[in-house]
């Protein structure tokens, strides 16, 4: 593992209410910690916050904001942990997104936590969740 402790992987969902300025709790915690320099992003989570906006402005804008944080590695290591998860019997049963898999083995791979409030992550047992 990867020594990324006390850092937090932001869910898209998160990403896009807080872009979009909405408040909320969890909009909240995200700007606390963006304060705290304490967010990184994953492959999934920049493609699935990038691929939203239609206008090619408004997308350049979102990726030239989200480059301050520091992208975590796809590594081999994060591809083969995605393979373990999502042969996990909860991931087949609800369905759970490739990307969801893919962001929960970034996060176990690296050693942070993932703050999101999909129900989807609640299915892998070892991820360290952040709440809000």
């Amino acid at each position: 593992m990867a020594g990324n402790a006390g850092a937090v992987l932001v869910d898209s969902h998160l990403w896009i209410e807080f872009l979009a300025r909405k408040k909320s709790r969890e909009t909240l915690e995200v700007a606390r910690l963006i304060g705290g320099r304490d967010v990184v992003l994953a492959g999934p989570v920049l493609f699935e916050v990038l691929i939203g906006p239609r206008q090619e402005r408004q997308r350049e804008y979102l990726q030239g904001r989200l480059r301050a944080f520091p992208l975590l590695p796809a590594t081999e290591e994060v591809w083969l942990r995605s393979v373990d998860l999502g042969r996990l019997p909860g991931v087949v049963s609800r369905q759970v997104p490739f990307s969801d898999v893919l962001i929960a083995a970034h996060a176990e791979v690296h050693g942070c936590a993932v703050f999101s409030e999909d129900p989807h992550f609640d299915v892998f047992p070892r991820l360290k969740r952040h709440r809000a």
